[in-house]
């Protein structure tokens, strides 16, 4: 074994163990009941994903970031409700106006969102980091709304503003 070999294991060694005692930050913050306002945010060029294996360039989800503002502060913090995803078809008639077919929820109540803690505050604060399949729809060449919001433990919805997207038929995938 070389010696700068040697040296570098009692480092990776002593790192692994500071990880194991203090745990991940984001574990130690708790969740908000206080909500009063759901942000996101889409890449501007890899938002689509493929969930294959091996992938292919068929989007078949997106990723995003949410953010959950409480009423005292102005940083994103972590929630103890649900995230709701709701994934809409937009049609439009001749005349532009749409009509929204839902075709996807997908909630994440408190335990199931800890997963998708984001480990370090980010300029906008604690959020969250998604990638959301859309099921078995087939949503190529369609234009999609997505609702990101937060159902509180008082039984109160707060909704995001919707984001309009156009899926592409073939996509950048990650």
């Amino acid at each position: 074994m070389s010696a700068r070999r040697s040296r570098s294991l009692p480092a990776i060694a002593a790192g692994a163990f500071l990880a194991a005692v203090t745990g991940c930050q984001s574990a130690r913050v708790a969740g908000r009941s206080d909500i009063v306002r759901v942000s996101t945010f889409y890449s501007s060029q890899d938002v689509w994903l493929n969930f294959d294996q091996p992938p292919t360039l068929v989007p078949q989800g997106f990723k995003c970031s949410v953010f959950l503002t409480p009423a005292e502060g102005e940083q994103g913090a972590f929630g103890d409700g649900t995230i709701k995803f709701e994934i809409y078809r937009v049609d439009r008639d001749e005349q532009g106006a749409g009509a929204n077919t839902l075709v996807h929820t997908e909630s994440f109540e408190k335990e199931r969102a800890y997963g998708y803690r984001g480990r370090i505050p980010k300029r906008y604060g604690w959020g969250y980091g998604f990638r959301i399949p859309w099921g078995e729809a087939d949503l190529r060449g369609q234009e999609i709304m997505v609702v990101v919001s937060f159902v509180r433990k008082d039984g109160r919805t707060i909704a995001g503003q919707p984001k309009y997207f156009k899926v592409p038929m073939v996509a950048r995938i990650p």
